[in-house]
């Protein structure tokens, strides 16, 4: 089997607070500037998973060596995979993509059937996205169909993020609950202060580290279309 090295990636910030800032009593900004410092972590955490899906069509590999999202995948046992498509966002273009996605063969050679668990969209495609998989009725039509999505696949989360925009405002992902994009937590964000007495300037030091990474492994799973 191919193997693929994921380098985790490292957050750590300190925060250094004055003594007598501290001895004032002024803990509430202390904090917020803390808090601060925790959102900024959170964001490029989002970013950096994110751009794993962004990128699928163009720098983001997987174990196969083929872009996350590719016509040629090849599965472990030799089968070859398509899993990308150019089709805009519509009910239609929706079915074809999920079919795709339940047809797909996993790394054994099996049809894995892949049931969808969420449809993963940019801000710009948001509404557009919902309309179309959480209507009652089928979005655009005239004959007030059933919506199959919403009856069927209730479960089916619309998710967005605005970190996608940034690379595509059309392209979306279908992906199921087994999907081979994985997250690795090596040290969950945490944060401790540390006490003047214990620095030579005799300052507070508020320290924040955390290590993990999100990284393209199989691409079993994932139908992606850059619309």
């Amino acid at each position: 089997y191919p193997t693929k090295v994921t380098t985790i990636a490292e957050f750590a910030e300190s925060l250094p607070i004055s003594r007598t800032f501290m001895a004032d009593q002024q803990v509430s900004s202390v904090m917020k500037a803390v808090e601060d410092r925790g959102k900024a972590w959170a964001a490029t955490r989002d970013q950096n998973a994110f751009n794993v899906y962004a990128n699928g069509f163009t720098t983001q590999n997987t174990i196969d060596g083929t872009t996350l999202f590719s016509a040629s995948h090849t599965t472990a046992d030799g089968n070859t995979v398509s899993n990308t498509s150019t089709a805009a966002l519509s009910d239609d273009n929706l079915n074809t993509n999920v079919v795709a996605l339940r047809n797909q063969y996993a790394q054994g050679g099996y049809i894995g059937g892949y049931d969808p668990d969420f449809l993963l969209v940019p801000n710009a495609l948001h509404r557009t996205a919902n309309a179309i998989a959480k209507s009652i009725l089928r979005a655009g039509g005239a004959n007030n169909d059933v919506n199959y999505w919403s009856d069927l696949y209730p479960g089916m989360k619309v998710m967005y993020s605005p970190f996608l925009d940034a690379v595509s405002a059309t392209a979306y992902f279908i992906g199921a609950g087994n999907h081979g994009v994985k997250r690795f937590e090596r040290e969950g964000y945490k944060s401790v202060l540390v006490d003047w007495q214990f620095q030579a300037n005799n300052q507070y030091l508020y320290k924040m580290v955390s290590r993990e990474e999100v990284d393209s492994i199989y691409f079993n799973g994932l139908q992606g279309s850059t619309g």
